[in-house]
């Protein structure tokens, strides 16, 4: 029994020895995913990416490290690309499109080197208010606490279009709070705030948990001359329906705007590395829908729908293989057949 002990040990102190001899010479890569805050869909979303590819990308002679990291949102990850931080985000088409464009948060210092990898899914306005509040439209938020996101996310910059676009109401009508999703679902149980604009692929976390919890809520709908407002104003914006029990208790549909949350990297990753990434995120999609179902709409034929700035390479590389067809505003001038 002893020398069959002995010699187990001696087998698995050889495989690991093996397994480190044959990655000596390997490239350890680092892939940084951003999100945003927890409690909202992109936390969820990076992070279920990050662990099925993670698990199911390999390379030769590269040890691929894959994590996702939470923070602030949308321009958070644009800067931190910028800077070199990150390789890799899930950010909304609003503040893709002004990054790219360099217009609004952007203007002046426009980042051209963004490109896409592929759309997520659809990313609906929600409004969620306490029924104790009486608020039943838009313009009733006037005078009411209202959290429009934390300050710098990607939840702030389409709060900020919504009330930019919509008639007979602005910012300036409404007590503004800077929350994440977590911290709006607490000031909203606690009574600090009557609303929060909480938008994500369906469901929303945190306005599950408000849905279920002893205080009444409701979503807002758009009338449809708000809807006409904002499209007019930002064509990226289209109308949308959140079907009636997509959150406990919530009997009737809601009529809303959305718009299409992309998957960007650095413009500098190496393309077989991105072809790479991107094959194993779609030949992996089973897992990732079941891993996380707000990532259901992320498939190979709507991979390049709605996207608002160029596609990497390695992407495109992978669609055409596919017979994807790529519009031609979305491939990049560094791109070569």
């Amino acid at each position: 029994m002893k020398q069959r002990k002995l010699l187990l040990v001696s087998l698995l102190a050889f495989l690991l020895l093996l397994s480190i001899v044959t990655n000596v010479g390997a490239e350890t890569v680092f892939i940084n995913i951003g999100t945003a805050s927890v409690g909202g869909s992109y936390y969820p979303a990076g992070t279920t990416i990050a662990n099925v590819l993670d698990n199911n990308l390999k390379i030769d002679n590269v040890n691929l490290v894959i994590s996702a990291q939470a923070t602030a949102g949308s321009t958070e990850n644009i800067n931190m690309m910028r800077n070199s931080e990150m390789e890799m985000a899930v950010i909304n088409a609003s503040v893709a499109s002004q990054a790219f464009k360099g217009i609004g948060l952007y203007k002046d210092k426009a980042y051209k080197d963004i490109r896409t990898i592929t759309q997520l899914w659809s990313n609906p306005i929600q409004m969620v208010v306490t029924e104790k509040s009486g608020i039943t439209s838009w313009n009733e938020l006037k005078g009411h606490s209202v959290s429009i996101g934390q300050a710098g996310s990607g939840t702030e910059v389409l709060s900020k279009e919504m009330f930019d676009a919509l008639p007979g109401i602005s910012l300036d009508d409404i007590n503004v709070e800077h929350l994440g999703y977590d911290q709006s679902a607490s000031a909203m149980k606690n009574g600090r705030i009557d609303a929060a604009q909480m938008s994500g692929g369906l469901p929303v976390a945190s306005v599950l948990d408000l849905f279920v919890s002893p205080i009444k809520v409701k979503l807002i709908s758009f009338t449809d001359e708000e809807v006409i407002a904002i499209n007019s104003k930002y064509p990226h914006w289209k109308p949308s329906i959140i079907d009636a029990n997509t959150y406990m208790n919530q009997e009737e549909p809601v009529k809303t705007v959305a718009l299409f949350t992309q998957f960007v990297v650095r413009g500098n990753l190496d393309e077989e590395l991105v072809y790479q990434f991107t094959k194993a995120m779609f030949e992996n999609q089973d897992q990732i829908h079941e891993s996380y179902k707000g990532l259901e709409e992320m498939r190979l034929d709507k991979a390049v729908l709605g996207l608002v700035a160029p596609l990497h390479p390695g992407a495109i590389r992978y669609y055409k293989e596919k017979g994807i067809e790529v519009p031609e505003d979305l491939i990049p001038p560094e791109y070569k057949e």
